[in-house]
């Protein structure tokens, strides 16, 4: 096998799917094309685009903790009754004090002083305040620095299974799109046998009528000329089938698709050790764990947090007041300290559990990195022994093609009976079916071995393989 970097292989095999072999017909779309429509109108690439705008949105949330916070609050108060101040029970006090000093104190006025009312309003029942008030925050144990590493983890996490949806839609499409280019093409073999089987019945009557084959001969043909009528009916279902789910992968009605990129073998697509390294790299299963496993060990962190005191700075303002007592401030600043003593082992549970999840999470990573090589290594074997089995398909299908000449020049002297020439179309047939199939197979295996590569295609500068020859079949024209 020849020395090249398979890195290189992978993506210039991706441009493959768009390689076409003539002018797009009307109705005619290449890979490339459908691709782009896949991305821009399948509402699963929506759903998980919302996803990650919602992650975004969240970690300028968290970027907001450390700012200050302003609080605007308008509150009216009815209370039971006043605020005041009884001084009317020391009278007698002071009048006695003020009987032995002897005061040169007025008698009206020391008159006044005893009659009048020693009670003093402090604050009205009724009262309204507008005010302001701005907290910051100093030091929170850094569950604020926690907050913003977990939203930024979560966002990077949306951007993997953003990916990893391109990746599943870039294999269904490959899956359905070159379905629909095989699908019309054993509709084209249907139809040529259909039409080589009613040549045949043409010679059978002809022959019967000059006495040359007996009836059932003639009969046999017949039954299979039925057989190939409904055969191409099935075929023509299939057609019909394919090209809904086609269309619902693009996400449009687009009515009738003619497949214009051509489906391909490669004969050597690699070394298997490369693709599973390249997997456990880049798949985004694998990725998406990894976070998760980051989170798990910010979650400790913040556990632990709450070990920690919080300090805050606060100011506030009177901006308007109604009936409020002038001794309320206008203003006032200062700072806050919060320090939980014991909660009742609360943290130190929490804190074990945290533990417990990081470890968790370490399991089901080890877990899945070896499931993924397990299954890089199935669909490589796969991909592998479609592209082996090509050379027996071509072998075979030169052999039924001579057989069937044989055949048929032994038909057209007598010496063979109608079965015999019938049943060599129909094998011929079946050849060219399985080896198209088989050649569908192998694109079809290739993407899902990208998809859990984490190989995201892009078509954009390659435009062709350097290394390999890889064998193109036309989507628009049967395999003979």
């Amino acid at each position: 096998m020849r020395k090249i970097s398979f890195l290189s292989v992978l993506l210039c095999c991706s441009c493959l799917f768009c390689h076409a072999q003539k002018i797009p017909e009307t109705g005619g779309l290449t890979f490339e094309q459908a691709l782009e429509i896949t991305y821009d109108n399948n509402r699963q690439m929506d759903v998980v685009n919302y996803q990650r705008e919602m992650r975004e949105k969240q970690k300028k949330a968290a970027a907001s903790l450390r700012s200050p916070k302003f609080d605007l609050s308008a509150n009216y108060i009815y209370m039971s009754k006043d605020i005041d101040l009884d001084m009317n029970g020391y009278k007698q006090t002071v009048g006695g004090f003020l009987e032995q000093t002897q005061l040169p104190i007025p008698p009206d006025v020391a008159t006044k002083l005893m009659g009048a009312d020693w009670r003093y309003s402090i604050q009205d029942r009724n009262f309204a305040v507008i005010g302001a008030m701005v907290t910051v925050p100093i030091f929170m144990g850094g569950k604020i620095n926690v907050a913003n590493r977990v939203a930024n983890l979560e966002v990077q996490t949306a951007i993997r299974q953003e990916s990893q949806q391109q990746a599943e839609l870039f294999s269904q499409l490959v899956e359905r799109y070159f379905g629909l280019s095989l699908a019309l093409q054993v509709e084209q073999v249907r139809k040529d046998v259909l039409e080589g089987m009613k040549v045949h019945l043409s010679d059978a009557l002809k022959l019967e009528q000059n006495g040359i084959i007996p009836m059932v001969e003639r009969l046999y043909v017949e039954m299979k000329v039925s057989e190939a009528e409904s055969e191409l009916e099935k075929s023509k279902a299939d057609v019909r089938t394919i090209l809904t789910a086609l269309n619902n992968t693009l996400g449009r009605d687009t009515g009738f698709i003619h497949p214009v990129s051509s489906m391909f073998v490669i004969s050597e697509p690699g070394d298997v050790n490369y693709y599973k390294q390249l997997a456990l790299e880049n798949n985004a299963q694998l990725r998406q764990v990894a976070l998760k496993e980051q989170m798990a060990q910010e979650a400790v962190k913040v556990e632990r947090a709450a070990y920690m005191p919080e300090v805050v700075a606060l100011g506030g303002i009177d901006i308007y007041n109604y009936q409020l007592t002038h001794f309320a401030p206008k203003w006032i600043v200062g700072a806050g300290l919060k320090f939980n003593i014991f909660d009742g082992l609360n943290r130190e549970f929490r804190v074990a559990a945290a533990r417990k999840q990081v470890k968790q999470v370490e399991a089901v990573s080890d877990k899945a990195a070896s499931d993924i090589t397990t299954l890089v290594e199935k669909m490589y074997n796969n991909m592998i022994s479609y592209a082996n089995r090509i050379d027996f398909y071509e072998a075979t299908l030169r052999f039924n093609t001579e057989y069937l000449r044989i055949k048929n020049v032994a038909f057209k002297e007598g010496t063979v009976p109608s079965s015999d020439l019938v049943d060599a179309s129909l094998e011929l047939a079946k050849t060219r079916i399985e080896r198209l199939q088989n050649i569908y197979e192998f694109d079809v295996a290739l993407a899902k071995l990208m998809e859990v590569c984490g190989m995201v295609p892009d078509f954009s500068g390659f435009t062709e393989m350097r290394g390999y020859q890889p064998v193109y079949y036309d989507a628009g024209e049967t395999i003979e």
